[in-house]
């Protein structure tokens, strides 16, 4: 995975937002923001890596009412890391692609981000 200057440009991004001075990741995802409000769920975490493959399914928690947010976060957030939209939710990058599904249960929003190799 290359970086994108990640540093600087989380430093940015979090810092202009007002979010918190040390940018959190989703699990398994290093280059991956977890948006501020988002409670990650680390028993949740699952890798599969091989020499020529992986799939990471990372997923995380809020109240319902945030999905709008997270997604606009998202769509402002990745593109700056390196990452192109493919289809809403979708993002490709470097032979890698992200994908992150929303379920609502009630009052809660389960979010997973599934980040695996683009298969050739």
């Amino acid at each position: 995975m290359k970086k994108y200057g990640l540093t600087a440009v989380l430093w940015s991004v979090f810092s202009l937002s007002g979010l918190c001075a040390e940018p959190a990741f989703v699990a398994g995802m290093q280059d991956v923001p977890l948006m501020e409000g988002l409670q990650a769920l680390p028993e949740e975490l699952f890798i599969y890596d091989t020499l020529n493959e992986h799939v990471i399914l990372s997923s995380a928690t809020t109240s319902a009412e945030h999905k709008t947010q997270i997604q606009a976060f998202y769509k402002e957030t990745l593109p700056e890391l390196g990452w192109t939209e493919t289809a809403a939710e979708r993002w490709s990058r470097d032979g890698e692609k992200l994908s992150i599904d929303f379920d609502l249960n009630g009052a809660d929003l389960f979010i997973q981000f599934t980040l695996e190799t683009i298969s050739k």
